[in-house]
């Protein structure tokens, strides 16, 4: 896998078809992708396709795709034909993952995933970062292997065992005030 980078794209059209080498059913998605930044002009050569593979691997992935391209397939009964000959996916928007790939001998930019672009990720706080960083760094300084020459790391301090709990004493029968025959412990001559 190389290095992936992320771009705006809008849906031009949806195609259903069957892959050329393998005659797998598909869903073929072209995207414009548009400018990153507001006062670029957009290239109308800059388009990418995407095929969404209807294999049983493939099927949750084009299932996430058109979730993210703000399709709800169920509302259209699971109908991909009537949905690219409707045009729904027209005009959609999407966060797409791209990524050079060569295939015989040829490089070229493939569409590695289609994500949502309204999708916004909790930002850790403060506090939370840190602890985030804490147990990272520890995660990591144990996984790592020993530097070439360096001493080995010391072991983590223990934790101190707790200190031993004393038994209850024993204890005899209760003192009862004013009896002679009291076998309490304070007057037991034993």
């Amino acid at each position: 896998m190389g290095t992936q980078w992320k771009r705006r794209g809008e849906v031009l059209s949806a195609v259903m078809g069957k892959s050329a080498v393998k005659g797998t059913d598909q869903i073929d998605i072209t995207f414009q992708l548009l400018p990153e930044e507001e006062n670029e002009q957009t290239d109308t050569d800059d388009v990418i396709r995407w095929f969404g593979y209807f294999t049983d691997k493939a099927i949750p992935i084009v299932v996430k795709a058109m979730a993210a391209l703000g399709v709800d397939i169920q509302d259209y009964n699971w109908d991909f034909p009537r949905i690219c000959e409707e045009g729904v996916l027209n005009g959609k928007e999407a966060i797409l993952v791209l990524e050079e790939e060569t295939y015989e001998g040829k490089t070229r930019t493939k569409v590695c995933f289609i994500n949502d672009p309204n999708f916004v990720r909790e930002q850790m706080d403060d506090g939370s970062a840190l602890d985030f960083n804490k147990r990272m760094r520890a995660a990591l300084m144990a996984a790592a292997p020993p530097k070439k020459g360096a001493a080995p790391a010391k072991a983590p301090p223990r934790k101190a065992a707790p200190a031993p709990v004393a038994a209850p004493k024993a204890t005899g029968p209760e003192h009862v005030e004013g009896d002679d025959k009291c076998l309490c412990d304070a007057c037991s001559p034993f």
